[in-house]
């Protein structure tokens, strides 16, 4: 119960803006967890950090927490967690320009998103792959991806995600 109060406080606090207390918190929650050898939480709190180290700028971090959490998160069969962590690590590997990389795991995430029709999911992951052939300059398949995300953002009414997505298509 400690362990599950510390990760909520920490993912609350981060939300607040304080991201030194939140990563304390969460830090906490993963010790504990780790102790009991909880590999569902583990994983969880892993992610966690990783999530709020990758808003930071800190990718080094937050691909470290990633990388350790996704062996973890496949074993306990959590797919739309795995599917999260691969989509970060995706931008990660765009943001620092291995575009190859990129492009294999957001597309591992995409299928795992499909086979949970995660509309919401899909719908980011295409935009993110768009992101990546729009830097590679394949132009059309950046076009494609796109059209498909803003499709899926309309059905969902997600206005927030349909004006990045637009903008994006120029």
């Amino acid at each position: 119960v400690r362990a599950k109060v510390l990760w909520v406080t920490g993912i609350l606090t981060g939300r607040l803006g304080d991201s030194m207390r939140a990563t304390s918190l969460l830090e906490e929650s993963l010790e504990v967890w780790r102790a009991v050898g909880d590999k569902k939480r583990i994983a969880s709190a892993l992610s966690t950090l990783g999530v709020g180290a990758q808003r930071q700028g800190d990718y080094e971090q937050a691909s470290a927490r990633f990388e350790e959490s996704l062996p973890l998160l496949r074993a306990v069969g959590e797919k739309q967690w795995t599917a999260i962590v691969l989509s970060s690590l995706g931008l990660i590997a765009l943001y620092q320009g291995n575009h190859q990389r990129a492009r294999a795991l957001c597309e591992e995430s995409l299928a795992l998103f499909r086979d949970s029709v995660d509309t919401r999911g899909i719908a980011s992951v295409l935009t993110n792959l768009g992101m990546i052939y729009l830097e590679q300059g394949d132009d059309a398949q950046t076009a494609r991806l796109l059209e498909e995300s803003l499709a899926l953002r309309h059905e969902m009414g997600d206005k927030g995600g349909s004006a990045h997505t637009l903008a994006m298509l120029g």
